[in-house]
């Protein structure tokens, strides 16, 4: 999930795979520390929801179609 999270993110903004990845998660464990777990689930939730959305936007627009 990471790792497709970031290439997501690096085929949107332009930056390195690897550094999207790691980048990733930041959000989450800043809002762990600063709330609490129901923080995060409510945060984290809508967040993955975008992400695999994104994900299933370019699957489906990279899918060869024939006519």
């Amino acid at each position: 999930m990471r790792i497709l999270g970031g290439a997501v993110a690096s085929s949107v903004t332009g930056r390195n795979i690897y550094v999207a990845a790691f980048l990733l998660p930041i959000g989450g464990i800043t809002c762990t520390f600063l709330g609490s777990l129901q923080a995060t689930v409510s945060g984290e939730y809508p967040n993955s929801v975008f992400i695999l959305a994104v994900i299933l936007i370019f699957v489906i627009c990279d899918l060869p179609y024939e006519s």
